[in-house]
């Protein structure tokens, strides 16, 4: 499972990424991968990297009759750094 871009601000130079899993999902993450768009996408607003925030927010979107989370959003901030060569 590799996130996705959820949202982000070029002003603010980051990026957010996110995926979602069930209640009895295992995710297995593709963070190599992800790095590597958010990077791109911090490239492309001029900047030379990007790195991840420590921690991720976890979202409740669906929950059953007892309470139990059986669908959850995880965001992750990624921070662009590192002017683009000329900038």
């Amino acid at each position: 499972m590799t996130p996705t871009p959820v949202g982000g601000s070029r002003a603010d130079g980051t990026v957010v990424e996110g995926f979602q899993f069930g209640a009895f999902d295992k995710p297995v993450v593709d963070w190599a991968a992800a790095d590597a768009d958010a990077k791109e996408r911090c490239h492309a607003w001029g900047y030379t990297n990007a790195e991840r925030f420590a921690g991720l927010q976890k979202i409740c979107q669906e929950r059953n009759g007892y309470g139990m989370c059986m669908q959850t959003e995880v965001h992750v901030t990624c921070q662009c750094t590192g002017p683009a060569p000329g900038q």
